[in-house]
This record gives C-alpha cells, sequence and structure tokens, in this order.
C-alpha cells in the first residue's frame, strides 16, 4: 500500500503549474462524451494525459478518433498512470468543466494542502443555478446540499472549504492517494462512490475540499444520473467500510428504519421506495464478501477515527428532510392558488389535494395495509388453525428444515413444508425474532400484493387509481377475506408474491443477453417465493396467462411459455421437501375442497364482469373483464373440487385465482370511470353499473381492514394455553387437544369420528402446523386412546405420560370430554375458558434412568450428564437419534446421557439439497438484480 504524505512539497515544485495532471473522462453516456473531451481541450491548464473510462467498444472508438487513452475500468487507470502523474482529474463525460476549471482545482489544492478537491457544479440548462459546492452528508450517507431549490450563484459560496464529500461531476485527486485507496469503487452508483472515497481519503488523514472557482456545467436531469435502488445499496455499503463497529451496530439498523419510514411516506409523493429498500439489502447481501474486504483495506491503514467523520455530517437523517422538503414544496405549488386568503385558502388547497388521485393513491394504500394489518405489527400474529407463531429459534428451524428432525406430533424425519423454511431464513435475517418476523412478512404480502397486482394492470395501461384500487381488492376481497378467515397464514403470504410473477412473465423480452437472463432469474425467483409459501400455486401463472392468451389482446401467446418455465426454475427452490412428497398425497391434503363463498358477493362479482364485458367500448377492458370472469369462475371451480378428493392447498390456490379474477374486473371496471362520458348509450349506461359493482367490491374490503388482523380469526392458543406456563411444569411437556378437527391448530388424526393431536407448550409452533405421515408412536397414541374411550383405562394420566402428555384440553364437542372427566388421576383445572384436565403423573418428553426431566431444546433435549447413563425420548424411533448407543424402545428411543445433550444428525441428501435450494435463491435474487440494472436495460 502507498503511504500517504500529509504534504505535496516531494511532488510539486513551487511552480503549480507545473504539476503533470492524467484527465480521466468516466463514460456513462457516450453521446456526451465528445462534448466533454472538447471542455478538456479547452482546458488552459494542459493535462499531461488524458483517457476516456469505460463505456465498451463505443466509448473506445471514441478514445482512438479524439486520440485519447482508452481504458475499460478505473483498476486499469490506476496501473496506467505514470509514477511522474501528481493529480487525477475525474471527470463525468456529462459534464461541462469552464476552461480554468483545472487550473483553479489544481491552484487552490496545492494552496491547502488538500488530497481530494471537488468543483462547484451549475445546472447546464441555466448556468446560473447552482448545483452543489460541496455536500455535507448525514451519518447514514445521504448527500446533503444545503441549498436551496432553483438557489441562483450569486458568489455567496467563493471560498475554499472543508466538506464530507463533493460531485461526481468533478473530482481532484492526488495520484499516490488514489493508488493507496486503490481507487473508486466500481459497484456503487457515481455519487456514492466520490462519497465513500472521500471518507476513505480522509481516514488517512487526507483533506476533502471544495473549489468554488473551479466551475463545471452538468445537466440537472442527466439520464441514468442516479438508480435510486443503487443509491440506496451503495449507502449502506460505504457505511460497512468506513464506520467502526461500534458505529455500525446503531448506524444500520436505524438507517433501514429511516429508508422504510421514506417508503410509508413516499406514496403520497408519486413515489414507491419500498422495494428499492429491499432490493439494496439483497444487493448488500450479495456483495458483502467484496464489502468486507473494502472495510479491511480501509480502515487498515486509518489515522482517524470516525469521530473525524463525524465532524463533516449533519444531525438527523437528510432523506427525512428531504421528504418534509417535497411535501412543503407541494403545498407551496398551490399556496399561490388561495390568493392570499390564509386559513380559507389552505382549506381550498387541501380539498384540491384531495381530489389530486395520483397523489392520494398511495395514501390511500399504505393507509389500508397499515389499518388491515395493525393488529399484528402492532401486537402478535394470532395462533389459530394453520396460523401459527414462528418457532422461537430460526437456526433449529433451518436445521431441521434441512434434513433435521420435523416436531410436528410425535416427531419424523420427513421434511418440513417450503413455507417454514422459507419464515424461518426471514426470521433469521430479522434478527431472530419471531413477532417481528411476523409482523414484516404480514405487511410485506398485503403491500406486495396490492402493488404488485397494481403493476400487473398498469401493464395494461391501467391508470395508478384503477390498477391499485383493484390490488386492494385482491389482497381484501371477498376471496382474500374467506382465505384469511380460514387462517391460512402461509397462503396470505403466498398472494403477496403470485401477481409478480405474471408481471414478470408478462414483461417485454429485453435486447440484450444480461438482460434477459434477469427477466428469466426475476420470473423465477417471483414464482418460487409463491410456491415456497402455496407449492400448489406452481401451476398458476402459467394457467392463468395462457387464459390471457386465449381471451387478451396484443402480443401475449409467449406470457404463458415464459412462466412454465419460471416454474420450472423455480421447482428446486422447494427442496428438499419436493424431492419426497407424493403430489397426490399433497392435493388430497386437508379437509375436503369446498369453498362456501359468500354468494351474494359472487354474484356481484360476475354482474361487474359481464357489465364491463358488455359495455366497454376499449378492447383492452373488456379483454381484462373476460379475463378476470375466467379466473374467477375457475378458480372458485378449483376452491370447490373436494368431489375430486382435492384438499386444503387445492383450495386455497382456487381461493387465490379467484381473488386474481375479481381484481382484475375492479380494474377494468374503475378503468371504465376515466373514459365515461354521457349515460346517453345502453353501453355506457351497462359500464356505469359495473362501475358501482366495483366500488361496492372496494368498499367491501373495509370488512377485512376493520379488525385489523389482514382477515385472520382471533387468537384461539396464545391465551388459552398461557396456564401451562403458569403451572410451573418443565416446557417439555406435551398437550393433548381434541375436538372438532376445525378448531384445532393445524393438521390432526381422526378416531372413530373424533379429531385429535398434540402439541409442544406452552403454544404450538408453526413447524408443528403439518402432521407428516403417522409412525410407530403415532399408532400407539391412537390404541391408547382407543384404550381410553373403551373405558379399558381408570387412569388416563399415567397411559399418555409415556407420550410426554401432562395437559388435555378439549377445544369443542368430542366424546374425550366424558371420558376424562372420569379418569382417576386427571385433575379438571377450574376457571378456564374450556375443559382442561392436567395429570397427576410427571410427564416430560425426555427422562434419564433417574427420572431426572430433560429440557427440550428444540429438536434435542439437554440434562444432566452421568457416565454410563441414558435417557428415555418420547419422539418415534429413528436410528438417527445420538449419541451412540442408540436402542429402540417401545416406539421410542433409549440414548447414552453421557454429553448431557441428545439430538437428531441431519439426513445428509436432505441437508445438501436444502443448502442448494438456498444458494438458487440467492443465484436468482443476484441475477435478478445484475439483470435488470441500468446497464442491462
Amino acid at each position: 500500500m502507498v503511504a500517504v504524505p500529509m504534504s505535496l512539497e516531494t511532488l510539486v515544485s513551487d511552480d503549480d503549474s507545473t504539476a503533470p495532471v492524467a484527465v480521466a473522462i468516466v463514460a456513462y453516456d457516450l453521446e456526451a462524451l465528445p462534448g466533454s473531451l472538447d471542455a478538456v481541450e479547452r482546458q488552459v491548464y494542459g493535462a499531461a494525459s488524458r483517457y476516456v473510462v469505460g463505456g465498451g467498444d463505443e466509448g473506445r472508438r471514441i478514445a482512438v478518433e479524439r486520440d485519447v487513452s482508452w481504458v475499460p475500468t478505473s483498476r486499469e487507470l490506476l496501473a496506467a498512470l505514470g509514477d511522474d502523474i501528481v493529480y487525477v482529474w475525474l471527470v463525468d463525460d456529462r459534464a461541462r468543466p469552464r476552461p480554468d476549471a483545472l487550473r483553479s482545482l489544481v491552484v487552490e489544492s496545492y494552496r491547502v494542502d488538500a488530497s481530494v478537491a471537488g468543483s462547484k457544479v451549475l445546472d447546464l440548462e441555466r448556468p446560473d443555478r447552482l448545483e452543489s459546492v460541496g455536500m455535507a452528508t448525514d451519518v447514514f450517507q445521504a448527500p446533503y446540499t444545503g441549498l436551496d431549490s432553483d438557489e441562483l450563484d450569486q458568489q455567496q459560496y467563493e471560498v475554499v472549504r472543508d466538506v464530507a464529500t463533493v460531485s461526481p461531476a468533478s473530482v481532484l485527486v492526488r495520484r499516490d492517494l488514489l493508488r493507496g485507496l486503490r481507487g473508486v469503487d466500481q459497484l456503487m452508483s457515481p455519487a456514492a462512490a466520490v462519497t465513500d472515497l472521500c471518507q476513505r481519503a480522509r481516514l488517512r488523514g487526507a483533506r476533502v475540499v471544495v473549489v468554488p472557482s473551479s466551475e463545471v456545467l452538468f445537466p440537472a436531469k442527466a439520464p441514468g444520473a442516479t438508480v435510486p435502488w443503487l443509491e440506496e445499496a451503495s449507502r449502506y455499503r460505504a457505511a460497512i467500510k468506513a464506520y467502526s463497529p461500534l458505529s455500525l451496530v446503531w448506524v444500520l439498523p436505524v438507517a433501514v428504519l429511516i429508508s422504510l419510514a421514506e417508503a410509508v411516506v413516499a406514496p403520497l409523493l408519486g413515489r414507491w421506495t419500498l422495494f428499492n429498500v429491499v432490493r439494496a439489502l439483497v444487493w448488500n447481501v450479495i456483495h458483502l464478501p467484496s464489502t468486507l474486504a473494502g472495510r479491511w483495506q480501509a480502515r487498515r491503514g486509518r489515522v482517524v477515527g470516525d469521530e473525524e467523520l463525524f465532524r463533516y455530517q449533519l444531525r438527523g437523517s437528510a432523506r427525512l428532510r428531504e421528504v418534509a422538503a417535497d411535501i412543503g414544496d407541494r403545498v407551496r405549488e398551490r399556496l399561490p392558488e388561495t390568493g392570499g386568503r390564509g386559513f380559507a385558502g389552505l382549506v381550498e388547497v387541501g380539498q384540491e389535494t384531495v381530489r389530486s388521485p395520483s397523489f392520494v393513491v398511495g395514501a390511500v394504500v399504505v393507509v389500508w395495509t397499515l389499518v388491515a394489518t395493525r393488529a399484528i405489527w402492532s401486537g402478535t400474529l394470532p395462533a389459530v388453525g394453520y396460523t401459527l407463531p414462528p418457532s422461537e429459534s430460526a437456526g433449529a428451524t433451518l436445521a431441521a428444515y434441512a434434513g433435521g428432525w420435523n416436531v410436528a406430533g410425535l416427531g419424523s424425519p420427513a421434511p418440513l413444508q417450503p413455507a417454514v423454511g422459507a419464515i424461518a431464513l426471514a426470521q433469521r435475517i430479522l434478527f431472530d425474532r419471531p413477532e417481528l418476523t411476523a409482523a414484516v412478512l404480514t405487511v410485506l404480502a398485503a403491500l406486495g400484493g396490492i402493488v404488485g397486482m397494481g403493476r400487473l394492470l398498469r401493464a395494461w395501461r391501467l391508470h395508478a387509481p384503477a390498477a391499485y384500487l383493484a390490488g386492494i381488492v385482491y389482497m381484501g376481497g371477498p376471496a382474500a377475506q374467506a382465505l384469511a378467515g380460514r387462517a391460512e397464514w402461509t397462503a396470505v403470504l403466498a398472494m403477496g408474491a403470485m401477481p409478480w410473477a405474471l408481471r414478470v412473465a408478462l414483461r417485454p423480452w429485453p435486447a440484450s443477453l444480461r438482460g434477459r437472463l434477469g427477466v428469466i432469474a426475476a420470473g423465477a425467483l417471483a414464482t418460487g417465493v409463491a410456491a415456497a409459501f402455496l407449492p400448489a400455486l406452481l401451476v398458476v401463472a402459467p394457467a392463468a396467462l395462457a387464459l390471457w392468451a386465449l381471451l387478451g389482446q396484443g402480443k401475449r401467446w409467449w406470457a404463458p411459455l415464459r412462466a412454465a418455465a419460471a416454474s420450472a426454475l423455480a421447482v428446486p427452490l422447494l427442496f428438499p421437501w419436493f424431492g419426497i412428497v407424493s403430489l397426490g398425497d399433497y392435493l388430497e391434503t386437508g379437509a375436503s375442497a369446498f369453498w362456501e363463498p359468500w354468494w351474494p358477493g359472487a354474484v356481484l362479482v360476475a354482474a361487474t364482469g359481464v357489465a364491463v364485458v358488455a359495455g366497454a367500448r376499449d378492447r383492452i377492458l373488456a379483454a381484462i373483464a373476460g379475463w378476470g370472469l375466467a379466473l374467477a369462475a375457475g378458480g372458485l371451480t378449483v376452491a370447490r373440487a373436494g368431489s375430486l378428493d382435492a384438499g386444503r392447498h387445492v383450495e386455497s390456490a382456487g381461493m387465490i385465482v379467484a381473488a386474481l379474477g375479481t381484481a382484475a374486473i375492479v380494474g377494468a371496471a374503475l378503468e371504465g370511470l376515466s373514459r365515461l362520458e354521457k349515460l346517453d348509450s345502453w353501453r355506457q349506461t351497462i359500464t356505469a353499473l359495473g362501475i358501482v359493482g366495483a366500488a361496492a367490491l372496494v368498499a367491501s374490503t373495509l370488512l377485512l381492514a376493520g379488525p385489523g388482523r389482514a382477515g385472520l380469526p382471533q387468537d384461539e392458543y396464545r391465551e388459552s394455553l398461557r396456564f401451562t406456563t403458569v403451572q410451573g411444569e418443565p416446557t417439555s411437556a406435551r398437550v393433548l387437544l381434541a375436538g372438532p378437527a376445525a378448531d384445532l391448530p393445524g393438521d390432526s388424526r381422526r378416531l372413530d369420528g373424533a379429531a385429535y393431536r398434540v402439541t409442544s407448550a406452552p403454544v404450538p409452533r408453526l413447524w408443528e402446523a403439518e402432521l407428516p405421515e403417522a409412525r410407530l408412536g403415532d399408532a400407539a397414541l391412537e390404541q391408547t386412546l382407543r384404550s381410553i374411550i373403551a373405558g379399558e383405562v381408570a387412569r388416563a394420566g399415567d397411559a399418555l405420560a409415556e407420550f410426554g402428555v401432562r395437559w388435555i384440553v378439549v377445544v369443542g364437542p368430542s366424546p374425550f370430554e366424558s371420558v376424562f372427566d372420569a379418569q382417576l388421576d386427571l385433575v379438571p383445572l377450574a376457571g378456564l375458558d374450556r375443559p382442561v384436565f392436567l395429570s397427576e403423573v410427571e410427564a416430560v418428553r425426555a427422562v434419564d434412568d433417574r427420572g431426572e426431566a430433560w429440557a427440550w431444546d428444540p429438536p434435542g433435549y439437554e440434562g444432566e450428564a452421568r457416565p454410563g447413563a441414558t435417557v428415555f425420548v418420547a419422539e418415534n424411533a429413528d436410528q438417527r437419534w445420538g449419541p451412540d448407543p442408540w436402542r429402540q424402545e417401545g416406539w421410542a428411543n433409549r440414548l447414552a446421557a453421557e454429553e448431557g445433550a441428545v439430538g437428531f444428525a441431519a439426513h445428509a441428501p436432505y441437508r445438501r439439497q436444502a443448502l442448494g435450494a438456498g444458494a438458487l435463491l440467492l443465484a436468482f435474487a443476484a441475477v435478478a438484480v445484475w439483470g435488470t440494472g441500468r446497464k442491462a436495460r
């Protein structure tokens, strides 16, 4: 590494005009490159050498024509610079430096002993307007110019001063410093890359200044000047490279929270930034190794600490200041219309704002989402039906998913459902907090479904109000209400991703290979996310788009083929579960599919669709509504296919298809409102009736939003099983639940018309929702319950103790209630809302040969280590339980207790498949980000 001297005395003579300078013009817009070369040639300070950096073959051709050296990247630039070069002037090819710009930079940099110097930037179209005179940043790396909008250059900043960062339009850097810092980070956006360079320079003790006498003209709205998600991603990367661990502990989480806060407000300003945040986080995960390498290089040779960076940073968040300023600008734009009428004028302005659909639609979407999910993000996910909270440990769940032990019921080596692994992966990212994970996933699913449906309809040129109100109907209409009302939480999460799979398949086919790969990866990623939460959705996108190919308008026959390819590519994401599951068993799982919709709502949907098809003058609206009718009818049919042995997963998929169709009908109907003139024809009268029906469907979403649980039922088990912890019993005990199958959490088993299942105390978790195929222990438990019902057993508590069952809860009418009430060793607990029985016999899931209980540490157990001792583990027998020696004891396991812990050895092929699925998920995300970026477009 090149050391960074604090003075240039050994490198520059007293005559500063002799300091050799290399000019590097960075190519972003090749059409602007010749103009930038002309501006550099007009400099009064002659350059020792000139380079064009990047631009591909076209950039190289232009460089050759102008007798300028060409290098593909900034790294090659560093290698090409001679040792005689003192300064490197980095110029954006869209910039137009004035003739004395370079001389001012060199002279003033030498005078104040600065290592990095930037120019004053003026608007190319309006040279009297200031764009930048150096910038501060906040601690989260967001730049802050401190300039008013449309601020004029009146020489008010004509002093060389230290700044946090400078504009990327024109930057002078000392050559030895640039080499020591290993150049500009090529992965970052231009502005963030310069900020990163300035921070790394300052850590080495270098001085960063702005030279106002050096003036550069730059287009205020240069094409491709900023890519919002890349700016966001680059800021995170810059912070990780520059800050100490202590600063990063609070800077990164707060930065993400600020981004999310901005995402909530941004729709009010006509912007959508939430997916920029998500994309930025994914990008940083992908590039984390190179970021850490850059951090090691940046901080290894530092001579100052974070406090030196903080000196040039403003307090608070520059981004929130910008949002507040934008809102103020929106208000000020309307203030002249008030004519100085004070409060009355402001009221009029407010009314005009409310009447602006483009301004309000984003607020409606965000407010509806937050209201509809408020009980979840402000509290906890209800535990009811198949809606169960994630496990306490994401690591344990991921280990179980990757070939480990399935804890549902009495346990099994069968792989867990993909939804469990997907939610556990999200939980690991969200600091291993199950409540936070449930809240974030629910909110993202609701918002993602609305925005995805809106983007899908916008692809057919529907206006934003109609498209996004249809998205609200998609996530909150009759079908969505029925789906959530069945406590199918993971299916609700799948709804959020489903429209994106359709939207990506309908995207125009890019011209470049990179763009095509990005579209393919994005389609596989969207389909895979939806299928992870509900695998039956793998066939929905191809089938729905095949219908569109039959009924729609425009070029559309390629869409179902691309959707089918995306579904095929998404299949490996569902391993190891997909590799072991029987397709027939999966489709038949659960209660028979026989959705009983709210028939008045179904009639309203059908009538609205027919009205739009019959009354629409625009063929595209009629096609969208016709497609929606076909989807709604097809979804309803599939959701009632119990006679064909279809189960709950098929029913959920059918409901989602019906929701897609309903949203399409509503979008087409509301779009007809903007094209409705006078009710002077039968067509327009019918269209008006369709609009009324669509409005009624939009209003119906308040039924879902009102309770604030995203349509999910009230909690049934979190509170009703709280007594299991109040009793102070070991957490390794199980609870036997009996009653109607619809009232039990997740799957259940049946015995002579009665349903039952066992769960963990104190509350069943998501990884217990789906019961695997019955094994020895399940058969033994069934036989024990038969004996109890038959009256052959008088001490049921003792009989159930070997299964680790300490509590029995009867959740509804069941023959078990009278039987358990007559048992000698079961004590009824008074004061509870359901019949509950406590066994007088000590019952735990694992106990050693001295009768000492072992604690459950999912999926294994921990207890006292004793040489030669053994422990009985009440899990279905499997020889991968260890440590050895293992032996089967009845239906369960007997293991050595010498290590004080027992566990299950993961099935290696399943583990490899799970790791491969995770790697493929990251690969899809990386290629999607890479292939849909600015260069790909």
